[in-house]
């Protein structure tokens, strides 16, 4: 019998020898490409097209720099329900980016400006991994906001589109300034201080879009009274934001405003109306309030048009998801069934 020390070393000795294998090292090689591939491939996905910028690929975001206002156009980030739970600490590296060939901002362009180094992908949706963080924080993911947007109502939106990827599963987040009748330029780059900022958010697994257009200053109305459609965003700026969508669902998604579906505390959500599989319904938001309005409505978005469902008691849905397994939904309607799967009514 073989002791065993001579046993493990022997084992050691062999996995050695296998991983000097010309052919196990190619496979692992692929393997770690293959890895980077398939990540940069899940944040390319409804990639916005090239308006005036330099498209700049990093792991967990992608971005188009403008070199004229020394930020980017857009920056684009897929965020899913376990990315918003992440844990992991901020780093606060702020730092240029080394891909933006023609140079981006830098830290003394911000220092006495009055302005803060406001976040376009924010640092708590890239908590979940310590690359993603140390990322977030290239000055080329900052543009100059107000203190009091950026410390306010913007970091109450961020929080909402995390809440909003732990409710619905997985988002695909565009934002970005608006260059049109900036404020001024700051620092030795003369980074453009934008007007106003925009912020779309696409959700592939219902079919629903919402976008928001903030000015670039303290926010006197709740957060979801600045609730838009995508199309409204696009006209603003004179991008294309979800081109890889077929034209006909794009335009019925961009033009559609649905404030059921993004509520300010998901959890406790009205169930949105069925969805037609192409073209989603229509839901007017009358309680939005829009610039100009009294202001008076609720911030809920929830419609007086809306029916009232009948009283009864939660029960979960006992409908099937696609991956063979019960739903997790609670449901008040009669069928038993939430309104996704209410088609697999027997």
């Amino acid at each position: 019998m073989v002791p065993f020390m001579s046993r493990a070393t022997h084992a050691v000795s062999l996995s050695l020898h296998f991983f000097r294998l010309p052919s196990l090292r190619t496979g692992l090689v692929w393997l770690l490409l293959l890895s980077g591939f398939w990540t940069l491939r899940a944040q390319t996905a409804y990639l916005p097209h090239l308006r005036q910028g330099t498209l700049v690929e990093h792991q967990f975001y992608c971005l188009s720099y403008v070199e004229a206002h020394e930020q980017p156009e857009w920056v684009h980030y897929r965020l899913t329900a376990s990315m918003a739970a992440g844990q992991e600490p901020r780093s606060d590296r702020f730092r240029p980016d080394p891909q933006v060939r023609t140079g981006s901002a830098a830290l003394e362009d911000y220092v006495g400006s009055g302005y803060d180094r406001g976040h376009l992908a924010p640092a708590a949706d890239m908590a979940f991994d310590a690359v993603a963080m140390s990322e977030s924080f290239y000055l080329s993911n900052m543009s100059p906001q107000a203190p009091s947007l950026n410390r306010g109502g913007w970091r109450v939106l961020e929080g909402l589109v995390r809440d909003w990827a732990r409710e619905y599963g997985e988002l695909y987040v565009t934002v970005g300034p608006l260059f049109s009748e900036p404020l001024g330029r700051i620092g030795p780059n003369e980074v453009t201080v934008p007007s106003a900022y925009y912020k779309a958010v696409y959700c592939p697994a219902y079919r629903q879009m919402v976008a928001f257009i903030v000015p670039n200053a303290r926010l006197d109305r709740p957060v979801l009274s600045y609730m838009r459609t995508v199309d409204e965003v696009e006209r603003l700026t004179g991008l294309d934001l979800y081109v890889s969508l077929p034209d006909s669902l794009e335009e019925a998604l961009e033009s559609t405003l649905s404030p059921l579906f993004w509520p300010a505390q998901p959890s406790a959500r009205t169930e949105p109306v069925r969805q037609s599989p192409q073209v989603p319904a229509r839901i007017h938001p009358p309680a939005v309030d829009r610039p100009g309005s009294s202001g008076q409505g609720s911030q809920t978005g929830r419609s007086s048009a809306t029916p009232a469902r009948p009283a009864s008691t939660s029960v979960q849905c006992r409908g099937t998801t696609l991956e063979g397994q019960r739903c997790k939904r609670k449901t008040k309607d009669p069928s038993g069934y939430c309104y996704q799967h209410r088609p697999q009514l027997p």
